[in-house]
């Protein structure tokens, strides 16, 4: 009888594996999208049939499928929101590449390896992402700049003269977005040594 019980903690434990609970760690949203998908789907059979089944589950009970089902679809909600972001930054960073000027970005951080990028054309719709952005990320910090694509690179130029840790951050966040664009940091933004 324990067998069943098993397989479903197993299940939980894989699918919690591949789908860390912070947002910002996903770094494979079609591998996380699957995963969830094949747990909901496993919990919905398991959810029908369980009357039939229940004596099988010795430490799981109706309640808790139906808890773990609503954790899923919580976490669908939260995948469809990351995939809604990328799809966003991909198609600004393709104007970013076609656009004869600079356009305004922000990069929201938290320590140095989660983030969110938002660049737009217009600075109010960044600052507002940005904003957005922040509360999502507790604890973050918003740094500002424009970016070009310039020389077969996206160019980052910040306000602040951030230098690195941000670059590795920056390939990251474009790559997660399905692009295919070095990064690069502007030369003030490189070093702190003056030209």
């Amino acid at each position: 009888m324990a067998r069943a019980d098993e397989k479903l903690k197993a299940s939980l434990k894989a699918w919690r594996k591949i789908c860390p609970e912070d947002p910002t760690d996903i770094e494979d949203v079609g591998k996380t999208q699957a995963a969830t998908d094949k747990i909901e789907r496993e919990l919905m059979t398991l959810k029908v049939q369980f009357r039939r089944k229940a004596d099988e589950y010795e430490e799981f009970s109706a309640d808790d499928v139906a808890a773990h089902l609503k954790e899923v679809k919580a976490y669908q909600k939260v995948l469809r929101e990351v995939q809604s972001e990328q799809t966003e930054l991909k198609k600004w960073l393709a104007k970013v590449r076609s656009s004869p000027s600079a356009l305004p970005f922000a990069l929201v951080v938290k320590g140095n390896d989660k983030g969110s990028l938002h660049v737009f054309k217009q600075e109010n719709r960044v600052d507002r992402s940005a904003r957005e952005g922040k509360q999502d990320i507790t604890g973050s910090k918003v740094h500002n700049g424009t970016c070009e694509y310039t020389g077969g690179k996206l160019v980052f130029d910040f306000e602040d003269n951030a230098r690195a840790p941000w670059k590795p951050l920056l390939q990251k966040l474009v790559n997660r977005a399905g692009v295919n664009m070095k990064v690069a940091l502007a030369r003030n933004s490189e070093s702190d040594e003056p030209s």
